[in-house]
């Protein structure tokens, strides 16, 4: 299983925030500035987000970027063996990784949840909205994807999920299947060809710039909304911190692991 431990110095209640995640252009920018801001490509890295709301009452949001490294079984789990694995539905240092930050960043029984993961990060996210054993745990609301193979998870009614998916981009349909619309699962389908967007279309900032201020369709803004009061958007007196992990797969012995440190 995976372990935790304390970086020197870190604080005991996350590092504040200065401004909620308020929308899923929000969150896919934090994301990315995660990945961007981790210097060490032997490890990969989580944020749980924590508010706490005026009224004393918690929630949270567990941030999961994707892919950092193509090799297959090395320090880094955010690699091609996790994205193997997660896609054929098996377990995974990642999926470990992730439930274990929840766990060590204190989320609570009845706290709400929401979960993100761009790539990779969609389906580890996917994967564990849809496992059972979080969800007897967890209070699990609320799923973001972006540019994810997510059809294989078969979400409960009670997590509303938004995903996004890329018409230029090939990795969503990695699965071989489309990915379910239901009452509780929404697809907002993007196409950023020959649009002259700067980068891969696979791109965390693809996504970003695609649903900036996107509005307009109810089912949309009821999301947001839902992902607003998660955030503490718009909200007076709630605060924001984020425990950010760093996640480092042991190679050695019998089975690997994933070792977490918070930054």
């Amino acid at each position: 299983m995976p372990a935790l431990k304390k970086a020197d110095g870190a604080p005991a209640d996350g590092e504040r925030m200065d401004r909620p995640l308020g929308t899923a252009s929000d969150v896919i920018r934090y994301s990315d500035s995660l990945k961007a801001e981790d210097d060490d490509a032997s490890s990969g890295v989580v944020s749980v987000v924590h508010t706490t709301h005026a009224d004393g009452t918690n929630s949270w949001m567990v941030v999961v970027p994707g892919t950092t490294d193509w090799g297959l079984g090395n320090t880094n789990p955010q690699d091609l063996l996790s994205n193997l694995q997660a896609v054929a539905g098996a377990p995974n240092d990642m999926e470990s990784a992730v439930v274990t930050a929840m766990r060590r960043a204190g989320i609570g029984p009845d706290d709400p949840v929401g979960l993100y993961g761009h790539s990779q990060g969609a389906i580890v996210a996917a994967n564990i909205a849809a496992d059972p054993a979080v969800n007897e745990r967890y209070n699990v609301t609320t799923l973001l994807t972006a540019g994810g193979p997510t059809a294989g998870a078969d979400l409960p009614d009670n997590v509303n999920a938004l995903h996004i998916e890329n018409n230029a981009d090939a990795v969503p349909g990695l699965d071989g299947a489309p990915t379910p619309r239901t009452p509780t699962r929404t697809v907002v389908t993007v196409d950023t060809t020959g649009s002259g967007a700067p980068g891969y279309p696979h791109g965390g900032g693809v996504y970003a710039d695609a649903v900036e201020g996107m509005r307009g369709d109810p089912t949309i803004d009821a999301w947001t909304e839902r992902l607003g009061a998660l955030t503490g958007t718009d909200e007076q007196g709630a605060t924001t911190s984020a425990f950010v992990f760093d996640v480092t797969r042991s190679t050695t012995g019998a089975s690997s692991r994933a070792d977490l440190t918070m930054l």
